[in-house]
């Protein structure tokens, strides 16, 4: 424990970062002596416990919500993070994929500005996901569907050297970063 506070605490729910890309974060919910319940945040190695309100309270003892649906609102919309949206639900094991693909082998359902591409690597063990990068580590734009394609033909194609512990060529995905 990080704190006396919650040493006899009942942990209630939690929900953890998935992907090693990032540092360790995670979130927990806790029932402590005198109904009291409480939040721990960590963020990058950073503790915070915060008391948990009492219509949250309500909300889970009514059946309104989950404790584990609480925390995943709390990641998906209070906490601030410095990464495009998908890549911050991937981390956490939230992410659904199709709310953000747009083009596939024979369609394309976006016509209107930049694209991106998904890439779903195959590791024994984990499957790391994330947007394309370029060498200096920024997100790698394309004008339209159209290029993206172009690219992953041009990249998906021929003799592939696996990393080391990579099981598998990777899967690639066009996708918008809004999602649909």
């Amino acid at each position: 424990m990080y704190n006396d506070e919650l040493e006899d605490c009942e942990l209630l729910a939690e929900l953890e970062t998935i992907d090693t890309q990032y540092n360790r974060m995670y979130i927990r919910v806790y029932r402590c002596h005198g109904g009291q319940y409480k939040l721990l945040v960590n963020d990058n190695y950073d503790p915070q416990i915060l008391d948990v309100t009492s219509e949250i309270i309500r909300d889970v003892e009514t059946g309104k919500i989950t404790w584990e649906e609480y925390l995943k609102d709390i990641v998906i919309n209070d906490w601030d993070y410095d990464c495009p949206e998908i890549e911050w639900l991937s981390q956490w094991g939230l992410l659904n994929l199709d709310d953000y693909v747009i083009c596939g082998p024979n369609y394309c359902d976006y016509e209107d500005g930049e694209v991106c591409v998904w890439v779903h690597r195959c590791y024994c063990g984990h499957d790391p996901s994330g947007l394309l990068r370029d060498e200096n580590g920024e997100i790698r734009n394309f004008t339209d569907c159209q290029e993206a394609r172009k690219w992953i033909e041009e990249n998906g194609e021929g003799r592939y050297v696996l990393a080391h512990g990579e099981a598998g060529r990777p899967t690639y995905y066009i996708i918008s970063l809004e999602k649909k």
